[in-house]
């Protein structure tokens, strides 16, 4: 047994699609979980790049001028 938690959601979805879906034998709730799940990881990502500009801006700007940290360890 999952300990996860779920929420119900009333979705309103395009009744032909629906009915596609089921005649392929997808299984809708999941596909819907993982579209979901996808666009939150999308955002998240996309939210910690913006709050995170100015630093990874400094941090390139310092990798042009000095270089990559610890270059001189590499051995290609």
């Amino acid at each position: 047994m999952s300990d996860r938690k779920t929420a119900m959601v009333d979705l309103d979805l395009d009744a032909t699609l629906v009915d596609e879906a089921q005649r392929l034998g997808i299984d809708i709730p999941r596909v819907i979980e993982e579209g979901l799940a996808s666009a939150v990881r999308a955002e998240v990502a996309r939210l910690w790049c913006s709050e995170n500009a100015d630093a990874l801006k400094d941090y390139n700007d310092h990798v042009e001028r000095e270089g990559l940290p610890l270059s001189h360890y590499r051995a290609f």
